[in-house]
């Protein structure tokens, strides 16, 4: 025992002993922080992992939703091309839609079914695309983050004076159970200027 005293007494013992305490702690600590710096990363990317595919699961439901209103949609304009009227509320899924309208192209406005509160305006894109047989879906808000929503449709192709129906969509619908989401997520839906139309927490 005295031996040992003796020899931390020396300055090159205490050196060596230092020398060999890092040489045997450095490498475990490097060890330790990329195994933690792995696992971090390991857990990152699982969770980056799961959110995206909940979105894109998510961003596919409300896709097929639309396309359920668009069929829809389809179904009621040649109605009122051939008939002049909407079709029976038997014929129809009242859950979709929350308001029709029909649109002159002098911008006079009917309401033909439920009660609307605003109205989209349509630029010479989006007559242009309906013009050639196809569906546009518009957003309105009426304040920040207050958003409704509607999808389009030309009745009468063939005319000059064309006619604009419009259904306004039952968002409750559109984006289905907000049970599915955790807590602590949400999922939000923006529009091309990045606005936020829709949370699923809100």
């Amino acid at each position: 025992m005295d031996s040992l005293g003796n020899l931390f007494r020396s300055k090159v013992a205490w050196r060596v002993f230092i020398l060999f305490s890092l040489s045997s702690l450095i490498p475990v600590l490097i060890l330790a922080a990329l195994s933690l710096y792995h696992v971090s990363s390991i857990s990152s990317e699982q969770v980056a992992s799961r959110l995206e595919q909940d979105a894109k699961i998510y961003g596919l439901s409300v896709y097929d939703r639309l396309q359920v209103i668009e069929e829809e949609l389809l179904f009621h304009t040649s109605m009122l091309d051939v008939k002049g009227t909407l079709p029976t509320t038997d014929d129809r899924d009242l859950e979709h839609i929350t308001s029709w309208d029909i649109h002159g192209s002098n911008s006079n406005q009917k309401s033909l079914e439920g009660d609307s509160l605003s109205t989209p305006v349509f630029d010479n894109g989006a007559m242009e695309h309906m013009r050639k047989g196809r569906s546009v879906l518009s957003v309105t808000y009426q304040a920040p983050g207050s958003a409704s929503i509607f999808m389009s449709r030309i009745v009468n192709l063939q005319e000059m004076d064309v006619r604009i129906l419009t259904a306004q969509i039952n968002q409750n619908y559109l984006w289905g159970d907000q049970d599915r989401f955790a807590e602590e997520i949400s999922a939000c839906v923006l529009d091309a200027s990045f606005q936020y139309i829709h949370c699923s927490n809100s």
